[in-house]
């Protein structure tokens, strides 16, 4: 998410339990406003790690893993099965 974004999302956050407060309750305004920014801000980072999906894969290991499996591959050949 860009940093407009975010900081508009931050903004939007502190100013819910200001809007919040003449209409519910002190104990459910707490609860309201942290499980919509718990939600709010995990989606923000799913979409962090959806943009940038190599930072949390491990890349190197997967590339390593090939790499050797194309050696043994090329080192010894599959054997042709005997016709029937």
């Amino acid at each position: 998410m860009s940093r407009h974004g975010l900081r508009s999302l931050s903004l939007w956050i502190f100013a819910l339990p200001v809007v919040l407060a003449s209409s519910v309750p002190s104990i459910v305004n707490v609860g309201w406003t942290a499980a919509i920014a718990f939600t709010y801000l995990g989606i923000s980072e799913l979409g962090v790690q959806v943009e940038q999906p190599f930072q949390l894969i491990p890349l190197w290991q997967i590339c390593q893993t090939v790499q050797e499996d194309i050696e043994e591959l090329v080192l010894h050949p599959l054997e042709e099965t005997a016709e029937m």
